[in-house]
C-alpha cells in the first residue's frame, strides 16, 4: 500500500447530497492529498467550478436544486470548464442515463451501491495521473 502523499495532488469538486457519501469521500480524498471543494445541492456547482478550477469533478445525478446531468451539460458547454474530467455518481441504474452521461463527456459512471469508495478514488487517481 502506498503511503499517504502529503503533497497536493489535485483539486476535486464533489457535488453530492448524501451527507454520509459526501463526508466519506471528502475525508478519503483529503487523506490521499487532494484538495476537495463540496456542494451538497448542485445549485452553485458550476460557479464553484469556475471559481476553484478543479482538476476533476465527482457529480451526483439526483440532487436538490439542480440535476447532475444539467451541471455536466453546462460544464461541457463552457469553454473554461469543458476539459475538466467528470465522474458521475448515482443510485440509478438507468442505462439511458449512463449513455447520456458518456455522450456528454463523463469519464465514468458509478452506481454507488455497486462500487466501493476505494474503487471511485482509484478511478480519480487514474484519471489525474
Amino acid at each position: 500500500m502506498n503511503s499517504v502523499n502529503k503533497e497536493q495532488r489535485g483539486r476535486i469538486l464533489l457535488v453530492e447530497d448524501s451527507e454520509v457519501v459526501l463526508e466519506t469521500l471528502h475525508k478519503a480524498l483529503k487523506k490521499r492529498g487532494f484538495e476537495v471543494y463540496c456542494d451538497s445541492d448542485g445549485t452553485h456547482a458550476v460557479s464553484l467550478a469556475q471559481e476553484r478550477c478543479p482538476d476533476l469533478c465527482l457529480i451526483d445525478i439526483k440532487l436538490p436544486g439542480r440535476d447532475g446531468m444539467d451541471i455536466l451539460r453546462e460544464m461541457k458547454e463552457n469553454s473554461s470548464l469543458k476539459d475538466i474530467p467528470a465522474l458521475m455518481l448515482t443510485n440509478l441504474t438507468d442505462q439511458r442515463l449512463v449513455s447520456e452521461a458518456v455522450e456528454l463527456g463523463a469519464r465514468g459512471y458509478f452506481v454507488k451501491s455497486e462500487f466501493s469508495f476505494d474503487e471511485i478514488i482509484q478511478k480519480v487517481e487514474e484519471i489525474l495521473r
